[in-house]
């Protein structure tokens, strides 16, 4: 099907994610970004869900690289314990 992109609302895609490794994050990101027109897509925002301590001193480097070589938004917000409910902005 072919839409007209000026007519539909713009989004942003609220990833949220646990322990995933840089791999998987970053196939995520390729597949919106190529499946994803432009116009469609306002930002991303990544929920990180009391990951492990660790995890913010690798793989929060490489997706800083990554978000800094794109032409989108990206937010990264982190929790300290689980979360279990996503509030709806």
């Amino acid at each position: 099907h072919e839409y007209d992109l000026d007519r539909l609302p713009t989004v942003t895609l609220v990833i949220p994610y646990l322990n995933e490794t840089w791999a998987q994050i970053s196939k995520t990101m390729g597949s919106v970004l190529a499946n994803t027109p432009d116009a469609l897509l306002d930002e991303i925002l990544f929920i990180d869900d009391a990951n492990d301590p660790g995890w913010q001193f690798h793989e929060v480097k490489a997706f800083n690289e990554f978000c800094s070589d794109q032409k989108k938004s990206f937010r990264y917000v982190a929790y300290s314990r689980q979360q279990v409910l996503v509030e709806i902005l």
